[in-house]
């Protein structure tokens, strides 16, 4: 039989590659003559990079560059990826990602002035074609540190330029485009998001991310209200209003600066790339599709990977098991209807640290996936 295998990242413990490698060769462990296709996925956030990777072999060249991290004045090395000789591929949380800010991740204090250090460097070069990943931020800025280091001017009451983080929104009395890097407007932007919620309210940025980028209870209302300033500001002086649409909320933000100053163009990053990975030609009614992530929950129905192959599965009337390392039971329901067929999750006990959940990440989902095989093998052939 044919097995197709299209995972993304078990975020913080396993890439999708890697989960690649395991489910491989616990199939042929089975079976040595099985049919497996690869697609390691992403949707915009972690494994962005790895996804075009694959999809581009040996068309693309991985520049590195050192940037700012998360927090502004404490440089990383980081990369991204032109493909063909023509596009930019740039995954923003290689600049200002939740794992770069581990356990001191605060959204009053992150930043994405990384990313637009990022564009700069691919501009540089002469690229003017653009796909930037949006997910897995560590960021509640609204995308003001991308649009600073790309020229715009943020001004508090004094008319002192400065940069704002999640906490300083407020202090922003004016923004100045002027010096916005000209370059900007020649280039095309598309941008690769894995969530759809709108920048504000209790389905937006704050309420719906902050809390696991490190913000408390008590931070929300001030993130939230901080937020909202920015954006009066950005409607007073830029007469612009991206606010409530979809994907405008992803990153803290960073999707409407994206609209705003990068005149971008939002997509979903798990279509984006399964339509370039042509992975709706590849399976068949005689494919058992593989898919999985690190946490399936609500969150998965809000435009992640998980539950776009879901409706691709269904229209062709094909099987997709969901492996997740949790899975919330609320949620399986939803996508049941949304087309996954059946679950398996590899994190049969819980560990007391992410360090011990990330050492027996590997562990946990080849003995799983075995067992699940061992059970169910011979019915899959028949």
């Amino acid at each position: 039989m044919e097995f197709v295998l299209a995972p993304s990242n078990f975020k913080g413990t396993l890439s999708s590659i890697q989960v690649i490698e395991m489910l491989s060769k616990v199939i042929n462990s089975f079976d040595k003559k099985a049919s497996i296709i690869s697609f390691p996925l992403a949707d915009g956030g972690d494994g962005t990079l790895d996804s075009y990777k694959f999809l581009y072999k040996n068309n693309y060249q991985e520049i590195k560059i050192e940037a700012s991290g998360p927090f502004y004045h404490k440089d990383i090395y980081s990369s991204y990826l032109i493909v063909n000789k023509k596009t930019a591929v740039i995954e923003s949380c290689k600049f200002c990602g939740l794992a770069l800010a581990g356990d001191k991740s605060n959204p009053s204090l992150t930043t994405t002035y990384g990313v637009g250090e990022a564009i700069i460097d691919a501009l540089n070069k002469g690229i003017r074609d653009f796909k930037i990943g949006i997910g897995g931020s560590s960021t509640n800025d609204l995308g003001s540190g991308m649009a600073c280091s790309l020229g715009v001017r943020f001004l508090n009451r004094n008319l002192e330029s400065f940069l704002p983080t999640g906490g300083t929104l407020n202090e922003v009395t004016h923004i100045d485009i002027s010096n916005l890097d000209k370059r900007i407007m020649e280039s095309t932007f598309t941008i690769l998001s894995d969530v759809e919620n709108p920048l504000l309210g209790t389905n937006g940025a704050t309420y719906v991310y902050a809390l696991q980028k490190g913000a408390s209870k008590k931070d929300l209302p001030v993130l939230e209200a901080n937020m909202n300033h920015l954006n009066e500001v950005i409607k007073k002086d830029l007469h612009l209003d991206f606010s409530k649409e979809k994907g405008a909320g992803a990153a803290g933000g960073l999707g409407l600066a994206a609209k705003l100053y990068l005149k971008g163009t939002i997509k979903s990053g798990a279509v984006e790339i399964l339509e370039e990975s042509n992975f709706q030609n590849s399976i068949s009614s005689d494919s058992l599709v593989i898919t999985g992530e690190g946490h399936i929950d609500r969150q998965t129905l809000s435009g992640k990977t998980i539950s776009r192959i879901a409706r691709i599965c269904k229209i062709k009337k094909v099987p997709l098991l969901a492996i997740g390392g949790i899975i919330d039971e609320e949620i399986k329901p939803s996508l049941i209807d949304l087309g996954v067929t059946d679950f398996l999750t590899t994190s049969t006990k819980k560990y007391p640290t992410f360090k011990e959940l990330k050492e027996n990440a590997s562990k946990d989902l080849i003995y799983s996936f075995k067992s699940y095989l061992f059970k169910h093998y011979q019915s899959l052939k028949d």
